[in-house]
Formats: C-alpha cells, sequence, structure tokens
C-alpha cells in the first residue's frame, strides 16, 4: 500500500507505529501486524521519500503550533508507542539509512517493572496453552486452533 497518498500540503500524516520485527513470525501474537515486518516498513519509509514527504520531528510539530508558523508540504512524522526494544534494535537502522527520525514514546512502568504489557501478556498466554475454556463476565470461551485462538482475542476486544 502506498502510504504517501495520504501526504499533502498544509497538513501533517503523523504516522503512529509499535514495532518492526525482523521475520520471527507467530501463529497468534501478531497477527494483527501490531509490529511489521522490517523489508514493509523500509519500502514504506522510501514510498514516503519518493513521493515528496519531508520528514519532520514533534518537536518540530510543536514547535510550528506554538509559532503558527507552517510545516514543509507533505510534511510527515513517525512515531513508536510503548517503547519496543525492537525500535531500537530493527526499525533505528532503518529510519537510520533513509535519514528519517521518529519519535520514540516508552513506556516507563514496562521497563521499571521488567513486564510486558498486558495485551502482550495475554497474547504471549493464548498462544503458549494447548486449550482453553472458561467464563469471563462478559462471555463464555474456548480455544484449541489458531483461528479460535486469534477469534478470542478479537471477541474479546483484546486486540
Amino acid at each position: 500500500m502506498k502510504y504517501s497518498k495520504y501526504l499533502s500540503d498544509g497538513h501533517l500524516a503523523i504516522f503512529l507505529l509499535h514495532g518492526v520485527h525482523d521475520g520471527v513470525e507467530t501463529s497468534v501474537r501478531n497477527y494483527n501486524r501490531k509490529h511489521i515486518p522490517a523489508n514493509y516498513f523500509s519500502e514504506f519509509l522510501q514510498d514516503l521519500s519518493e513521493n515528496g514527504g519531508i520528514t519532520t520531528s514533534m518537536d518540530d510539530v510543536i514547535k510550528a503550533r506554538q509559532s503558527e508558523s507552517r510545516l514543509p508540504p507533505k510534511a510527515f512524522a513517525i512515531t513508536f508507542d510503548d517503547g519496543f526494544e525492537n525500535n531500537l534494535t530493527v526499525a533505528a537502522p532503518i529510519l537510520s539509512k533513509h535519514k528519517i527520525p521518529a519519535t520514540i514514546y516508552i513506556t516507563t512502568d514496562f521497563i521499571e517493572s521488567n513486564r510486558m504489557s498486558w495485551i502482550d501478556r495475554i497474547e504471549f498466554v493464548v498462544e503458549q496453552v494447548e486449550q482453553a475454556n472458561g467464563s469471563l463476565p462478559w462471555g463464555e470461551f474456548s480455544f484449541k486452533t489458531t483461528k479460535e485462538r486469534r477469534s478470542f482475542l478479537k471477541t474479546f476486544g483484546i486486540i
């Protein structure tokens, strides 16, 4: 998909991402592509650059808003939520190669407690257990197959 179609004069496109993976695929975790493949991320950045996109940092966005000045035409910013390790190990080298800055928002509690987010913990468990049956205050559930696991995560609003 060409994300450069979201670029336009007089508007800012902010692309919010979570992570970039190096090819490790799982059957349940990340099936919704919260973390995108490295080659896809590189092509995404290439598309923005080749189609006139002008990178801007979130600091520049704030300064422009405070001073009521204009951002460059086809301005865009790249941000990452939660501060996953792959932001540094996989995404940063690709961003550097394309000379594109990004803002990484870090969830400090995850670092201080050395734990995954609640959603990542649930996805991990759902992928690891052989099968499960039970009830939650908002409904019954049962899963054994990959399709059933994904359906559980979607039905219960976990993804």
